[in-house]
């Protein structure tokens, strides 16, 4: 979103095992967790949804990596797509939408 609005950044990197920790997802109830995922990707969809054709050639520098605004939905599909796998491989949750 900052990009997409203009800003270049730079922003910082971040610390996914601090933030991972931080979150609590270990005493929470797995439909819980479904839940805000569910919200949190139909706000993301409706953010991109949402951008001027402009706003997809923006771009900035987080990380000390430069992105386009156009890689990110990509970058969270492939995201979205680690995790799925590892709740299926590691946890032998059955995430298939058909019963």
């Amino acid at each position: 979103m900052t990009f997409a609005r203009g800003d270049e950044g730079p922003l910082p990197g971040m610390d996914q095992d601090e933030y991972a920790s931080a979150s609590n997802a270990a005493s929470r109830p797995l439909e819980d967790l479904s839940r805000e995922l569910e919200a949190v990707r139909a706000s993301t969809l409706a953010l991109f949804g949402g951008l001027p054709d402009e706003a997809w050639e923006r771009s900035g520098i987080a990380s000390d990596c430069s992105f386009t605004v156009r890689c990110f939905p990509y970058l969270i599909a492939g995201h979205e797509l680690h995790h799925h796998t590892g709740l299926v491989e590691n946890y032998l949750v059955d995430l298939d939408p058909d019963p």
